[in-house]
């Protein structure tokens, strides 16, 4: 026992030092063989302040390349996943942005500055009054804005996040400090609030997950094209009135093989089953929920699917991710309509985001 102890400890570090040296040696090959330029600089007083950062992001940006160049990084990475996956008998595999849940279930994990799906799921990053109150004159400001400068009624609506909704795919070992997210303390608060045209897709999508085709894909990070579909209606009840429940009869089955984010992001997707991928059938629009107007969707990713859907919906659809819009550019949209749509993992950019000066 201890000779094999011994001997699997010898294999471990011989690839752990081997792997690098490798592919530093290939690197340094590489260099040499590929012509090189020198440019001199000189660093000046105001510049030495910035030294100590950009010292940091190249000794980032060369760990970045040293390790995306790692020998056999593909299959360590499968080795690692499989390790970890048989070792928790199935329910967690190494991964920084991916999450695997229950029945072929993936979620996404990633906690950056800007999105924490699963401190939005546990109920760790609740709201503070205060900080609703900021939500709620920002959106405010921001609908008064488009009223008055651009006589355009602005609808803001929040998404879940795929975690909240498929709660009951999620692995066990990520608690819940807090039955209710962020999400569902801005619905509690701005019931308060009347004079802003906000509102959530959370309970129609509860109630539309009885429906045989899934709203969000199992492997990706999205809403799929029904989910975008269910949600354009309920957006139809709350500006028109005139939304009708949902139902899947109108789509089919296209593929299964489309390649969620999620797989894709743990860097062998072929290790993951791809999606079924539903499509709306030929003339699924209802003609009596025609409008002859010009809607314009600002907003994260999700807003991509549903202006693909809105188009059998609208004279004319334009689609603007939230960090390219720019308040100049309304007078060319001329939208009849303006839809602010975030999923809930972005929600802060409801409280911070100022769309009127961008």
């Amino acid at each position: 026992m201890k000779r094999r102890n011994t001997l699997i400890a010898f294999i471990f570090l011989t690839v752990i030092f081997i792997l690098p040296s490798v592919t530093l040696g290939y690197r340094r090959f590489s260099a040499q063989e590929a012509p090189s330029s020198v440019k001199e600089t000189q660093t000046s007083e105001t510049e030495e302040s910035n030294i100590y950062i950009a010292f940091h992001k190249s000794m980032k940006d060369a760990l970045t390349a040293f390790t995306d160049q790692l020998f056999f990084k593909k299959q360590l990475i499968t080795l690692n996943m499989k390790t970890t996956t048989i070792l928790s008998g199935g329910s967690y595999f190494e991964s920084a942005q991916v999450l695997p849940g229950k029945e072929g279930w993936l979620f996404y994990k990633a906690d950056t500055e800007e999105e924490h799906p699963l401190r939005d799921y546990a109920g760790s990053n609740r709201y503070t009054e205060e900080e609703l109150a900021q939500i709620a004159s920002n959106l405010k400001e921001t609908q008064d804005y488009f009223l008055n400068q651009w006589d355009v009624p602005l609808y803001i609506v929040s998404i879940p996040n795929k975690e909240i909704l498929y709660n009951e795919y999620m692995p066990e070992t990520v608690l819940r400090l807090h039955p209710q997210s962020r999400e569902g303390q801005l619905i509690d608060y701005m019931k308060g609030r009347p004079d802003i045209s906000y509102f959530s897709l959370r309970d129609t999508f509860v109630n539309a997950k009885s429906d045989p085709v899934p709203l969000y894909y199992k492997t990706d990070t999205h809403w799929n094209l029904f989910g975008a579909y269910v949600g354009l209606q309920e957006i139809f009840q709350q500006v028109y009135g005139n939304g009708i429940p949902a139902d899947s009869s109108c789509f089919h089955l296209e593929s299964e093989d489309h390649p969620g984010d999620l797989a894709l992001l743990t860097g062998i997707p072929e290790q993951f089953p791809t999606d079924a991928y539903y499509v709306p059938n030929p003339g699924f629009a209802d003609p009596a929920q025609y409008h002859d107007q010009t809607l314009l969707v600002i907003g994260d990713s999700f807003g991509e699917d549903l202006s693909e859907i809105a188009e059998s919906y609208y004279r004319q659809v334009h689609y603007v991710h939230f960090e390219t819009f720019q308040a100049k550019d309304m007078a060319s949209y001329q939208p009849d309509l303006v839809i602010w749509e975030c999923v809930e993992r972005y929600m802060d950019d409801l409280k911070d985001r100022r769309l009127m000066e961008q």
